[in-house]
């Protein structure tokens, strides 16, 4: 687990690192793209600690004013103080006296799932606008895939003799259900980003933008941003999305000198 704390720095980028299943056992095994980290966790049945129920009230909560973003500030500031300072040996008690074990986190790729969709609520903001409403579908695959590689991990640890990984119970049940832990992160399903719904493709039956962003069918209407995404990958998608943009900038910028 400490060892997967570390962060090697590279200028001001801070890197960490993860294991990733080979482009090999993906083919062989026929699943998605992950990453998987460590994690000391206690048990899920206890709760939410103090401390995460006073991260999501400060951040979620709390109107966004002068006084509150200050109040965010100093909490992160101190939160950062206490996790380079103070979390190792605090976790080390907690696991030698068994409040904890460690768990492995899976970072997974959702396959795009046509069944998913996002529409106009009934219900409407301040402004009179309808909200949006996503339905949202997971995949037996995106099940399969979770499975797959922590069997694999755990066939690894054994094989090499440092250990073994219980599977959670819910990996070998049929299906496609995914059962939420608001412990595993400070989000209630864990990290997550909205992709898709104007995916890329060449074929206007299988997307809604082309190579360029511009939207099949006409000629002066592009988009940028992770809603061109095929798929999500399992990273988060930020300088993905800049890069989009970037690229695309420069798309306008050539057809308005042709022009």
């Amino acid at each position: 687990w400490a060892a997967f704390q570390r962060r090697f720095h590279a200028g001001r980028c801070a890197t960490a690192p993860v294991l990733l299943p080979s482009p090999a056992l993906q083919r062989e095994r026929g699943i998605l793209n992950s990453a998987l980290t460590f994690k000391l966790q206690r048990d899920p049945s206890r709760g939410l600690p103090l401390r995460k129920r006073l991260y999501q009230h400060i951040k979620h909560e709390l109107h966004p004013t002068a006084t509150n973003r200050n109040l965010w500030h100093r909490y992160r500031a101190t939160r950062k103080w206490i996790q380079r300072r103070l979390r190792k040996p605090v976790e080390r008690i907690h696991y030698a006296l068994g409040r904890k074990r460690v768990h492995v986190m899976v970072r997974a790729e959702q396959a795009p799932n046509a069944a998913s969709r996002v529409t106009l609520d009934q219900a409407r903001d301040a402004l009179g606008m309808p909200l949006a409403k996503l339905d949202w579908r997971l995949s037996e695959i995106d099940k399969r895939s979770v499975a797959e590689l922590t069997a694999q991990l755990d066939a690894d640890f054994r094989r090499v003799g440092i250990g073994r990984l219980d599977l959670a119970d819910w990996l070998r049940e049929p299906g496609s259900a995914w059962p939420v832990d608001p412990t595993v992160s400070n989000h209630p399903i864990a990290g997550y980003h909205h992709m898709g719904t104007t995916r890329m493709s060449s074929d206007p039956a299988h997307g809604v933008v082309d190579a360029d962003c511009r939207i099949h069918g006409y000629a002066n209407l592009f988009v940028a941003g992770s809603s061109v995404f095929p798929s999500g990958g399992w990273a988060n998608p930020t300088l993905t999305i800049v890069a989009l943009a970037h690229r695309l900038a420069d798309h306008l910028i050539r057809l308005r000198k042709n022009a």
